[in-house]
């Protein structure tokens, strides 16, 4: 993994067969080890693919990882406030959507949020699938039959958050170039 490995020296099999990596980010105001997920980093059939054209798979995949981490790293400071902003519409929608939510403070402002959520994960994705794409393609129309290598970069930070309600407790803020798309319960 040569590109990869010059910002990630060794890359570890988790057990959900995704690579990662532990670095320190510094991130909502303070300094954390948080786990970089590179996701479907290898898919090949045997049977269908020869050796040629799955190294260029991999070479493909690495850069697009590479680029996709790249870029969110060097932007990390102008994207922060809208994944903040985002992280407090999507808590001031669901603010009242049970007991439990009423329970935690309302967001108003960014201490609020850095206040409230830890960054734990972040996933970068080889592919869009499912609502990524759905919302890729409103946020960036001229991409709907172009939704391809190097031209999107697909990113989750996966939090976690007291406040929601998924049974983990984890909120997923989903970018694409650098753009949040979309903020949801769970992990995506």
């Amino acid at each position: 993994m040569s590109l990869l490995n010059e910002i990630f020296p060794k890359l570890d099999l988790n057990n959900c067969e995704d690579y990662e990596y532990s670095k320190i980010i510094k991130f909502l105001n303070s300094k954390k080890e948080v786990d970089i997920r590179f996701q479907e980093i290898y898919e090949f059939d045997e049977e269908e693919e020869t050796f040629e054209k799955y190294s260029e798979y991999v070479r493909e995949s690495e850069e697009r990882y590479y680029y996709t981490y790249m870029n969110f790293i060097k932007d990390l400071e102008n994207i922060t406030p809208d994944i903040i902003k985002n992280i407090i519409k999507y808590q001031n929608e669901h603010y009242e959507d049970n007991d439990y939510t009423k329970s935690f403070k309302y967001f108003e402002n960014a201490k609020d949020v850095i206040d409230n959520v830890e960054l734990l994960t972040i996933s970068i994705r080889n592919e869009t699938y499912g609502h990524i794409e759905k919302e890729c393609i409103k946020m960036f129309p001229e991409l709907k039959n172009d939704i391809q290598y190097l031209k999107v970069r697909v990113l989750v930070l996966i939090f976690y958050a007291e406040w929601v309600t998924d049974d983990y407790k984890l909120l997923s803020v989903a970018l694409v170039n650098e753009k949040v798309v979309f903020v949801t319960e769970a992990y995506i």
